[in-house]
């Protein structure tokens, strides 16, 4: 089979992953309601989806696999791949505790264990920022292989507009299920909860394009993901709570827009996106037409 160009490789891989997935996931709402009745090895499944696709495809379109990016440096971009994520969850979290939305509510099950709750907190943080991580890298690797590993590139290459925020729209649309019919919506309008989620995981999706196209390094990609997971979810969801945190709070909230938008404006403004992809242009003739 001759090596798909990158523009119809990119999209049937879009047409493929979401046919599959949604398959998948229409099996998890109907037999379960969702993900959490599969606890964390459903939702580990379908975040392989995306990957083990790209190497489906890698295979059979015989692409190999040099340009998935699979050095580790510059490291300065792996630091940024934390510092980024880490800086809009606690800038949301900070705003959303400035304006009186959330204050500092442990969970129930920590009151009833007795102690310091705040000690169990900053416990839980560190257990968070360590083997949470190393889990969450074996699970986001899934998907950065296919999103940020395979699919990025490979618009930048085929010259579809905007890759970046496309890029972000197919991975926002890849969750909507989960939220409209399942159990990932955050609030008890599923609507506006995608709505929310779409705007947030399509700015964070330009973030962490340029990451990985900037580093020629997927690792960045996963870090970012790793890190905004652990840090949104498991360091601030879970231990700061207010009646409308669901909507200005967490990884879908109104806050959470405005620290990725910002990041997303300074890229823009320092030229940092435009190079990005300049760079993928110039580097994907040689590595995958």
């Amino acid at each position: 089979m001759a090596t798909p160009s990158p523009r119809r490789a990119a999209l049937l891989y879009i047409a493929v992953v979401l046919g599959v997935s949604f398959a998948l996931e229409a099996y998890m709402i109907g037999s379960a309601g969702g993900l959490r009745a599969f606890g964390g090895y459903g939702a580990a499944v379908l975040m392989w989806v995306p990957g083990a696709l790209s190497l489906v495809f890698r295979l059979v379109g015989r692409e190999g696999l040099r340009d998935v990016g699979w050095r580790l440096w510059p490291w300065r971009y792996l630091a940024w791949s934390f510092l980024i994520p880490a800086g809009c969850a606690s800038l949301t979290y900070g705003l959303s505790w400035a304006v009186g939305v959330v204050s500092f509510d442990p969970p129930a099950r920590v009151l009833q264990q007795g102690g310091s709750p705040l000690m169990t907190w900053l416990v839980a943080i560190g257990i968070n920022l360590t083997l949470g991580m190393a889990w969450s890298t074996l699970v986001a690797l899934g998907e950065e292989l296919g999103w940020r590993g395979y699919l990025v590139p490979r618009l930048v290459r085929g010259g579809i507009p905007a890759p970046l925020v496309v890029s972000g729209l197919v991975w926002g649309v890849w969750h909507l299920p989960m939220i409209l019919f399942g159990d990932y919506a955050t609030s008890r309008l599923p609507w506006l909860s995608g709505l929310q989620f779409m705007v947030v995981v399509t700015l964070a999706a330009v973030v962490f394009g340029w990451l990985r196209l900037a580093s020629g390094n997927v690792w960045t990609a996963v870090m970012a993901h790793n890190a905004h997971n652990i840090i949104y979810q498991g360091v601030f969801d879970r231990w700061l709570n207010g009646r409308y945190e669901r909507f200005f709070a967490g990884e879908q909230g109104l806050f959470s827009m405005l620290a990725y938008g910002l990041v997303v404006l300074l890229l823009w403004r320092r030229g940092s996106l435009a190079a990005a992809l300049a760079q993928e242009r110039g580097e994907g003739a040689d590595q995958v037409q």
